[in-house]
């Protein structure tokens, strides 16, 4: 089987060498020393690992000990886990253990050092639950993983409210892996669709959102169907998007979107977004972009219009993140495709507005989403190819310098005032619509649009004409 499995990871090979010396030197002194968890399963499963983790009957001490030529440290004492860093690699080495008490849903009260039987026994799933012995080439099985593994079968071990009592963060986990196409128990999927809402209440948002990157990560269309399937994943939406399930049921207009409401759109953007492989911060405008249909949406002269549900959309977006503790730029990463996503669904922007728009940050997102809203609507592409067409354009002409500035308009006589930054945007968005092309034209337009800006432009015309 290893020789199989590294034949096209060489440069995974050196990692797992690397693993099978600590556990060799662990061996050597007398200790029980294996691979496990996620590297097992993978390898088993012929899927790439990402870290390997290993389980020992060692002491976290005695581990320091055996392996004093390496960089050791202990990361998670209470819990008897070591980091040893060696050759370029990290590993995580554990002391066998049980868990006693449930004390935040998250976290045991205590810990005791067990034997190997006993640790996999207290673990999350029966995939996860297997050993290898990398030393001898043999597997330890106590709950059947190997077979669940094979036959790509996601179980608990033992009792599954109890493991998820224990740590409910499981129930996340769980989901992530019924997202990746394992095949469940129905009472047991149940059981985590009823913890959500616990999973909300005890586990931090950060942690919440790490495990959620994750799922979104997937990028396999059995992760949607995952959530559509009504005898599935039925409570992650309604519980950490309930703006998203408010969606069910609100009417579109069907010339534009045939596929059906506005909750069955969203979600097909999500696969669509999801399948390109976009970035999490990408798929959660995707869920959110249509949200303010919930509000905005009603029927006019026998057609259903939702004007303005951009702006609610992005509002809503902006509290969701918010509460779940995104960074600023994150918020204002996703707050702009979703509040610009309806301006490519009619012609008409001009290239100032273009311009300025592919510049920032989530432009390229911002496009995919735009083809991903079509694509899972209307089908019609005649816009975005338009708009697309004259970006690929734009792209060749960098954005100029402003002809005219702040020192233009003192030397026009102007105090500076809060009125300066709106009138030097307007210029630029003049400028760069080929209003004027120098900077005597750009003072000669100003003087003869300056008045919308509530300027008395009589005496600065007064003024230039003293200067010539």
């Amino acid at each position: 089987m290893i020789n199989e499995y590294f034949d096209k990871r060489h440069e995974k090979f050196h990692e797992y060498m690397q693993a099978s010396s600590i556990c060799y030197m662990l061996q050597q002194n007398g200790f029980e020393a294996v691979l496990a968890g996620g590297c097992v399963r993978d390898m088993l499963n012929n899927v790439e690992f990402s870290d390997i983790d290993i389980a020992t009957n060692a002491t976290p001490d005695e581990v320091i000990n055996s392996l004093s030529i390496f960089e050791t440290k202990k990361v998670g004492e209470a819990f008897g886990v070591v980091l040893v860093r060696t050759g370029g690699y990290e590993y995580e080495i554990a002391t066998f253990r049980q868990d006693f008490g449930k004390s935040d849903g998250r976290h045991p009260e205590s810990v005791k050092f067990c034997s190997m039987e006993e640790d996999a026994k207290r673990r999350d799933f029966t995939i996860n639950a297997v050993f290898y012995d990398p030393v001898n080439d043999k597997h330890y099985d106590f709950v059947n993983g190997i077979a669940d593994i094979k036959s790509h079968t996601l179980r608990f071990v033992g009792n599954a409210k109890e493991r998820l009592e224990e740590d409910y963060l499981r129930a996340l986990r769980y989901i992530r892996f019924r997202c990746k196409g394992y095949f469940v128990c129905k009472d047991e999927m149940d059981i985590v669709n009823e913890s959500l809402s616990v999973v909300k209440e005890k586990i931090s948002k950060e942690r919440i959102i790490l495990e959620l990157k994750k799922i979104f990560s997937i990028n396999s269309f059995s992760m949607i169907y995952a959530f559509i399937d009504k005898k599935s994943i039925t409570n992650l939406i309604p519980v950490f998007f309930p703006d998203v399930e408010a969606l069910k049921g609100v009417e579109q207009h069907s010339f534009y979107h045939p596929e059906g409401d506005a909750y069955v759109h969203t979600i097909l953007v999500w696969n669509h977004l999801n399948m390109k492989n976009r970035s999490f911060l990408c798929q959660i405008a995707g869920l959110f972009h249509d949200t303010g249909k919930a509000y905005c949406s009603r029927q006019e002269n026998g057609r259903i219009i939702s004007h303005g549900h951009e702006k609610k959309s992005t509002e809503i977006v902006e509290q969701w993140m918010k509460e779940y503790k995104f960074s600023n730029d994150d918020i204002e990463y996703v707050k702009g495709i979703v509040s610009n996503h309806m301006k490519f669904h009619q012609r008409g922007m001009s290239d100032a507005t273009l311009r300025k728009l592919m510049v920032k940050p989530f432009f390229d997102d911002l496009v995919c989403h735009i083809e991903a809203d079509v694509a899972c609507g209307s089908k019609n592409f005649d816009v975005i190819d338009e708009y697309k067409s004259r970006i690929e354009k734009l792209k060749e002409n960098q954005l100029p310098d402003k002809l005219f500035t702040g020192k233009d308009l003192i030397a026009l006589g102007i105090k500076p005032s809060e009125k300066f930054g709106l009138i030097i945007k307007e210029m630029f968005d003049a400028q760069l619509n080929g209003e004027f092309n120098s900077k005597e034209e750009a003072v000669d337009y100003f003087l003869a649009n300056g008045k919308k800006h509530g300027i008395e432009l009589f005496e600065m015309k007064e003024k230039t004409n003293e200067r010539a």
